[in-house]
């Protein structure tokens, strides 16, 4: 994918814009004890931030495992992101699974509502990476 600095930007606001509005469902479905929606919607609003990562670099990712492995190599082994708030990317990722996949899922209130905070937490870091990525990229 060949892409202008510009068109980068705007697809990085795009996976911005499609975060924040994800986690204000997530805090909707939480509030209102919808737990396996709640989670899904922290793990799709932290999958839009690390995508969103990925365009900064060039990476193109094809599966939701991929964009995981390499969050992880490149952002936390790293310590780009703090790694005690970057694995909440990958406990977003496990609760989902539980979530949608699990015939009987038992999904605790106050582990999501914990999950949602920390997301909240490395939402800022990611969104801060990234407007500086953009305002280092401009045009």
């Amino acid at each position: 994918m060949n892409l202008t600095n510009q068109e980068r930007n705007n697809l990085i606001q795009n996976r911005i814009d499609n975060a924040e509005e994800i986690l204000i469902e997530a805090e909707l479905l939480l509030n209102n004890k919808l737990l396996k929606g709640a989670s899904s919607r922290i793990y799709y609003s932290l999958f839009n931030l690390a995508h969103g990562l990925a365009l900064t670099d060039k990476f193109i990712c094809k599966t939701h495992k991929t964009l995981q492995a390499y969050f992880n190599k490149e952002y936390i082994k790293t310590e780009i992101i703090p790694k005690e708030i970057g694995v909440v990317y990958n406990d977003a990722i496990k609760m989902r699974t539980t979530g949608d996949y699990q015939i009987a899922p038992k999904l605790n209130y106050e582990e999501v509502k914990q999950l949602l905070v920390q997301a909240k937490e490395l939402k800022d870091i990611i969104i801060e990476l990234l407007n500086k990525w953009s305002n280092d990229n401009e045009k």
